[in-house]
């Protein structure tokens, strides 16, 4: 997992998408992010996508990716 937007992979990511992992962090659900980047929710949808893949979460039973994503953009820190 990256650090940071603008860390491996994280570097990886378009400032949009850093945009839609920002309002992740806070909470906000697509609708939300939508609202608050003013997007449909179509295209959150796709650059939540994007972060997952970019990121290299796999859509498993085990880990809840958004979460996973927002830890990535927050950083490491003692878990």
């Amino acid at each position: 997992m990256a650090s940071r937007p603008g860390s491996e992979p994280g570097e990886s990511l378009t400032p949009r998408e850093r945009d839609v992992l920002r309002e992740m962090a806070h909470g906000r659900s697509n609708a939300g992010i939508a609202r608050a980047l003013h997007l449909s929710i179509s295209s959150v949808e796709k650059n939540v996508n994007a972060i997952f893949t970019k990121l290299g979460l796999e859509n498993s039973g085990d880990v809840h990716r958004r979460v996973a994503a927002v830890l990535a953009y927050l950083g490491p820190a003692d878990r």
